[in-house]
């Protein structure tokens, strides 16, 4: 199977009737949260089950994890989450940051593996057979520490790492792989935590990166924090207090500020309406607070451009022009966000390709190439992939000796000859840093290792060779010889963030302890559903998203409940709506809407019937499939038309609001 990990979200993807293909959980949830809650005894609630917790349980429910995991407690990172995130981190005796709850510390590593583990559990109940082996991604930048406690993290859930490839390269294998593609594309992967940038060549079935760069701390979840901050000062103009610094209120702000991001993605504008968020003087204080997409787009504009000084890092590497690019590529939730598509389309001077699932991607392109190295396909792809970062040595006055340059095609070793400093010397301390600078403290250090048994001689006389080599996964090893007497040490770079092979046997055994629990759900029946409805004298509508238990699209109202809270019915009047959509999971409203919005290519094959253009009283204009159109007086069912990636879901058009319907040719 294929993994995509990541801070937000994390999807697996197997080969299933015929083709690689996302793997929905029990519920139809195609995407799983990264989420994971500790309850007592052991037991942990994960994935949709523990967003639930986020609310009811903050500080021992554990979001975000993926950008902890391989960084020091010291690291600007760390800090950051620290200050933001509401559960405890604390540092352990090397350094490295854990997550306390109760009397027990939880390493990244460990935590990760529960959510991996819910993965292998989804793939293994679809597929029918146990599955032991895996190809997972991981950001492109990511260093060696962090790679190295990804696999610790498989490990640990039971899962062997077949292969580690980089995101931006599952996304161009998803997307040219058995499509005989000639042509240069750029991946522009925004993450919940991370981002990456790509620039691959595709010929036929081999997939080369040119160049690439990154940023392991600049995702969606970043946005949400700046949208945090416009409620958080809408409410203290209003109210005088900072809910920025009220612990009961974080949870609530950011669960209502990933929603607002994701609603962004398809409407004009998102009301937030966070009932009771507090007490003051006696009296109740509701949070009531209106975001349109210029706000947003106005107040996250410096993240945007932040993301596009990476992108200006891998084009110089490559020395690539946006006018030698053939397809932008757009990967990860965030990037379905209009205001982000229409900078891309700016930056490089070409309309950006949306027609992937941003979200699931990468997880099929994980399984593309865990197919063809598990099974006996005589069509598999060749990637040749490249390292990030500079590695090498730390030398005199606190530089750093590069041995290997970044965008180095991997797997690579390069040797170094150097010399004792000394005289007398018959030891030496190797440091091994990484990083894009060739000062010590501003590189990464990965791990050191002592080189004995070096003949005394006069400083100069003696020479070591350093040899670094680094595999397909991109992980570290480093062998260092001296020249006159043969002495060899090798090793594998040991970086304190990992946690070492006993370690990694003791979490092993104390993950299987751990009790996955799913949550009663008494919705589990029920019908997701996008409500839209005129928005004033535009051409424009107002949705509303909830769950609804026996649905039925002729009736006149509609109770409702939020998928988050559940707890309070919310009526709708079907007299005031413009359409409704029934979607398989809520992440993907964005594309069902833009896939109705867009005009179907010419030559497209309507998925049933016939295609038609649709024209509301309000100006708003629709496309989509229907067999039959206008038989009943109070509406009928279309379907959408996907270039890519279909989506299983349709849409109700309440005759009432409708000018015309027209057949379309194409």
């Amino acid at each position: 199977m294929g993994i995509d990990f990541g801070t937000s979200n994390s999807g697996v993807s197997g080969f299933i009737n015929g083709k690689n293909q996302i793997i929905p959980d029990s519920k139809g949830n195609r995407i799983t949260p990264s989420i994971v809650s500790f309850g007592k005894d052991k037991q942990v609630v994960i994935g949709s089950d523990a967003r639930s917790q986020l609310l009811k349980n903050p500080k021992r429910t554990i979001h975000s994890i993926k950008r902890l995991i391989g960084r020091k407690f010291f690291s600007s990172e760390v800090q950051k989450s620290k200050a933001l995130l509401p559960f405890e981190i604390v540092e352990d005796e090397n350094q490295n940051p854990v997550l306390k709850i109760d009397d027990h510390t939880y390493t990244p590593q460990e935590v990760s593996a529960l959510i991996l583990k819910h993965m292998k559990t989804v793939a293994e109940e679809a597929l029918k057979v146990p599955v032991k082996k895996c190809v997972i991604t991981v950001p492109a930048y990511f260093n060696d520490a962090q790679r190295q406690t990804t696999k610790e993290a498989c490990e640990i859930a039971g899962l062997e790492v077949i292969r580690m490839i980089n995101e931006p390269t599952a996304a161009a294998l998803a997307y040219g792989f058995g499509r005989s593609k000639n042509e240069r594309v750029a991946v522009y992967d925004l993450g919940g935590g991370t981002f990456d940038i790509s620039i691959l060549e595709l010929r036929g079935d081999v997939f080369e990166v040119i160049s690439t760069a990154g940023d392991t701390f600049l995702g969606g979840d970043d946005f949400d924090d700046r949208i945090i901050d416009i409620m958080a000062e809408d409410f203290l103009k209003k109210n005088n207090v900072d809910l920025r610094k009220i612990q009961s209120a974080l949870p609530l702000l950011r669960m209502n500020a990933e929603k607002t991001k994701r609603r962004l993605s398809y409407a004009e504008r998102s009301d937030v309406y966070i009932p009771s968020i507090l007490q003051k003087d006696g009296k109740t204080l509701d949070l009531h607070f209106t975001l349109s997409r210029d706000q947003l787009k106005t107040a996250c504009m410096d993240l945007i451009q932040k993301t596009f000084t990476v992108c200006d890092e891998a084009m110089n590497s490559g020395r690539i022009k946006p006018s030698d690019l053939q397809a932008i590529i757009m990967v990860g939730g965030p990037t379905k966000m209009p205001m982000i598509q229409e900078a891309v389309e700016v930056y490089f001077g070409k309309k950006a390709l949306c027609d992937l699932n941003p979200d699931e991607v990468v997880s099929i392109g994980a399984s593309i190439q865990a197919q063809a190295l598990v099974s006996d396909v005589k069509r598999k792809a060749l990637l040749l992939d490249v390292t990030p970062l500079d590695l090498g040595v730390a030398t005199v006055g606190g530089y750093v000796e590069t041995i290997v340059e970044r965008n180095s095609q991997v797997p690579v070793a390069n040797t170094k000859v150097f010399t004792t400093i000394k005289d007398n010397q018959d030891h030496v301390d190797i440091r091994v840093f990484q990083g894009k600078n060739r000062r010590e403290e501003e590189s990464l250090l990965l791990g050191e290792f002592h080189l004995q048994g070096i003949r005394k001689a006069r400083a100069g006389e003696v020479a070591i060779e350093v040899s670094f080599g680094i595999n397909g996964d991109g992980i570290v090893d480093v062998q260092a010889r001296d020249k006159e007497s043969g002495a060899v040490h090798q090793i594998s770079v040991k970086f304190a963030a990992t946690a070492g092979q006993k370690k990694v046997t003791e979490l092993t055994k104390r993950n299987q302890e751990h009790h996955h629990v799913k949550l009663k759900d008494d919705w589990k029946d029920a019908v997701k559903i996008v409500f839209a409805s005129p928005l004033g004298n535009t051409a424009k509508c107002s949705y509303q998203e909830g769950l609804i238990r026996n649905f039925d699209p002729f009736s006149e109202k509609f109770r409702m409940v939020s998928e988050d809270e559940r707890r309070e019915e919310k009526e709708v009047t079907a007299k005031g709506l413009q359409w409704l959509m029934t979607v398989e999971d809520f992440s993907n409203v964005a594309r069902y809407v833009h896939a109705f919005q867009e005009k179907p290519d010419a030559g497209a094959k309507a998925p049933e019937g016939s295609f038609y253009e649709f024209r509301f009283k309000n100006g708003e204009v629709l496309y989509g499939a229907a067999s039959l159109v206008g038989e009943n007086e109070i509406g009928f069912w279309i379907v959408p038309y996907f270039k890519e990636d279909k989506l299983p879901g349709k849409m109700f058009i309440f005759a009432q609001k409708l000018e015309s319907s027209l057949p379309l040719r194409v």
